[in-house]
């Protein structure tokens, strides 16, 4: 084998080993990208469920909200009631 034939395959081998890192970094690269990726929707996906449990109370409150207006209605009515069942005793009375 000649001189520069052995050079030729040094370099051959050099550009292959390079070809070879680059491949490499590259798959690396994309690993990483991916698990920033697989990150970023975990961190999307906990936002949401944040939301969506800030959502929830909201809706709890309110539904307690409108559990106190339906029972203060409830307790005003039996005091009407109580009121008009007072006032026709009454009115039987003196009649």
């Amino acid at each position: 084998m000649s001189h520069e034939e052995e050079i030729v395959e040094v370099n051959a081998e050099a550009a292959s080993d390079e070809l070879e890192a680059v491949v490499e970094i590259a798959a690396a690269s994309e690993e990483a990208a991916e698990e920033a990726e697989a990150s970023e929707d975990a961190e999307e996906s906990a936002e949401e469920a944040e939301e969506a449990e800030e959502a929830s109370e909201e809706a709890a409150e309110e539904e307690e909200a409108q559990a106190d207006e339906s029972e203060e209605a409830a307790e005003e009515a039996d005091a009407e009631e109580e009121v008009e069942d007072a006032a026709d005793e009454a009115a039987e009375d003196e009649a």
